[in-house]
């Protein structure tokens, strides 16, 4: 008999951690499992849901973490989500859940719920979590969150050693490979991508990709192309991404108002086709160091676009300098703007790395290599993997 596996997302958009529970619906083992879906509201999400015919439920709930500055409104989001718990609580018994499995961190109904029915819980994590610089923040501290997280859990799902390291439970938290299902012919749409943001052959096109918050870096970008911008008049920052901070959004608009960078930087909004989108650059930036994986690195890798991440923070696991791509120590302005120029005067090793980390990155990092891990861990999370022992590495490696 098929084990029936409630998943949850926090979102019901499609970006980084949504993009890979999609995936991960996708490619379950329908022979073996049986996944159920809820989000918090309609949306892009469940379009594809429908598609893959997964039955979804529409359950509205609010985020249990929220950035630092509003860790004051969480009481009150707990209190609202009350109604949430009780909802899935119910789901699980109607459908005789077998696991839940939360996708992100900031959605704390299910793994609620699945205590409250006393059901294994997997939590597949997509943030940095208790570091001084992390985005998001707990009313009681990070301690208590990380402590939290960990009781609520049969297993710990993280993406990079950066993710999983502020864990002090070891035993529960397993390092899985992202993966991807890679095709031929990404950059096909090159030509007229440019022409849809009025881009010419001969502008360099660096590109940043990522819901605009502060954390992200977005604005050390455009500081970063207003210190290029007389030198390089071809240069053109192209920012993807929605607006998830407004002051922080205004901020940025009012800096290219006020130095006539008009010219140089695109706003390019929300864009589906993440692959098309990345076929267009020169070059990816990454300035932002919280990131738990990177996945929009990989992509770009794939596709032969050369990227230049901040040594420090889960992209940097990714990329190797002079193998498949660029680092920088600091994402200061000023140093971002030497390296991208470095980069856009060397061309040709560009295009070498590029070359030989698109190789790289596609025998790396793959679907299948992704789901054996993950349904591994949660046939033992099901009590089905008795023969791993726990502490060792077999369902994913442990962080040290």
């Amino acid at each position: 008999m098929r084990k029936k596996i409630l998943f949850l997302s926090h979102s019901s958009e499609l970006y980084g951690a949504e993009r890979v529970l999609l995936q991960v619906l996708t490619s379950l083992s329908r022979k073996e499992f049986q996944p159920f879906l809820v989000l918090p509201r309609r949306g892009p999400f469940l379009d594809q849901a429908k598609k893959l015919a997964v039955e979804t439920f529409v359950v509205p709930s609010k985020w249990w973490l929220t950035e630092k500055a509003r860790i004051w409104k969480q009481p009150f989001s707990w209190l609202w989500n009350i109604k949430c718990i009780f909802r899935i609580a119910r789901l699980i018994k109607q459908k005789n859940i077998d696991l839940v499995y939360s996708n992100s961190a900031v959605n704390f109904c299910g793994a609620l719920a699945a205590r409250w029915h006393k059901v294994p819980h997997v939590w597949s994590i997509h943030e940095i979590l208790g570091r001084e610089d992390a985005p998001l923040g707990y009313l009681f501290g990070k301690r208590a969150l990380l402590s939290l997280l960990s009781a609520l859990s049969t297993r710990i799902i993280v993406y990079s050693e950066a993710a999983g390291q502020p864990f002090r439970n070891k035993e529960k938290v397993c390092l899985v490979p992202m993966g991807f299902k890679w095709s031929l012919g990404e950059r096909g749409l090159k030509e007229m991508l440019r022409q849809k943001f009025g881009l010419s052959k001969e502008d360099y096109v660096i590109g940043t990709v990522g819901k605009i918050y502060p954390e992200k870096g977005q604005d050390k970008m455009v500081e970063s192309i207003d210190l290029l911008q007389k030198d390089c008049p071809g240069i053109k920052l192209l920012i993807v991404g929605d607006v998830g901070n407004r002051r922080y959004f205004d901020r940025i608009k009012r800096f290219v108002s006020t130095r006539n960078l008009e010219k140089h930087v695109i706003f390019a909004g929300y864009q589906p086709d993440i692959s098309g989108i990345l076929s267009l650059m020169d070059l990816l930036v990454i300035p932002s160091s919280v990131e738990s994986f990177g996945r929009v690195a990989v992509e770009a890798i794939s596709v032969q676009v050369p990227v230049l991440v901040v040594r420090k923070g889960a992209a940097a696991e990714i990329v190797e300098a002079g193998e498949n791509g660029f680092l920088v120590d600091s994402p200061d302005p000023p140093v971002l703007a030497e390296a991208i120029r470095s980069i856009r005067e060397n061309p040709q090793l560009a295009r070498r790395i590029a070359e030989k980390g698109s190789h790289l990155v596609r025998e790396k990092y793959t679907i299948e290599r992704q789901m054996e891990k993950t349904e591994g861990i949660i046939r033992e999370s099901l009590g089905q993997g008795g023969h791993e022992k726990r502490g060792e590495s077999a369902l994913g490696q442990k962080i040290p």
